[in-house]
């Protein structure tokens, strides 16, 4: 799971692959919300 990722990364000072992992996440919320927003362009299109 990617919260146990983040927290050895953590305990183990591994900034670089926190840093990664949280990257990571940002960008998939990003492209979720981007085609979020593209669906809902869509529908309106088709009304």
């Amino acid at each position: 799971m990617i919260i146990r990722r983040i927290a050895q990364g953590i305990n183990q000072q591994n900034w670089f692959t926190v840093a990664v992992e949280v990257m990571v996440v940002v960008v998939g919320i990003f492209i979720g919300l981007q085609v979020d927003e593209w669906n809902e362009e869509r529908k309106m299109r088709l009304l």
